[in-house]
């Protein structure tokens, strides 16, 4: 066997060795960096999710509350809720809830209450349920009109 023939004998040895174990480092930082891109999706979707129950919480409360003290807390957690939505939120929900904040944010109108339900229905997108099931279930069957 000349030494060229040898030193290819040998080189193929190396790379068939060397295969199996350059595979399975390559296979080990795509599952991280698949693994990190998943679980940063996944807490953007929880700090999302948990903006818009906490905004409509603090809304709700703000509405039932008679106590001033207790009102502007209220406001001051659904002040933090929208600036999440403003941060994590869907464009679509960040848009309905600018259109609500030009409408005065306030229940006591049809108009406004239409724009309320506009922001719910946009945070609920991709849910399946109809504009009337969300008016229904926040606002009971009767009419929606002050």
């Amino acid at each position: 066997m000349t030494i060229v023939a040898s030193w290819q004998h040998h080189w193929m040895d190396w790379v068939t060795l060397a295969m199996p174990i350059v595979g399975v480092v390559v296979g080990s930082v795509l599952q991280f960096a698949l693994s990190r891109s998943r679980d940063s999706a996944m807490r953007v979707q929880k700090a999302r999710h948990e903006a818009y129950a906490e905004y409509l919480n603090a809304v709700a409360k703000s509405a039932i509350l008679r106590d001033t003290e207790s009102r502007r807390e209220a406001r001051l957690e659904a002040t933090r809720a929208k600036t999440r939505i403003v941060v994590y939120g869907d464009e679509s929900v960040v848009e309905r809830l600018a259109e609500w904040t030009r409408r005065g944010k306030r229940l006591d109108n049809s108009e406004s209450i239409e724009a309320f339900l506009g922001l719910v229905s946009a945070m609920r997108e991709g849910s399946g349920l109809s504009h009337e099931i969300i008016a229904t279930a926040l606002f009971g069957p009767e009419e929606r009109t002050p």
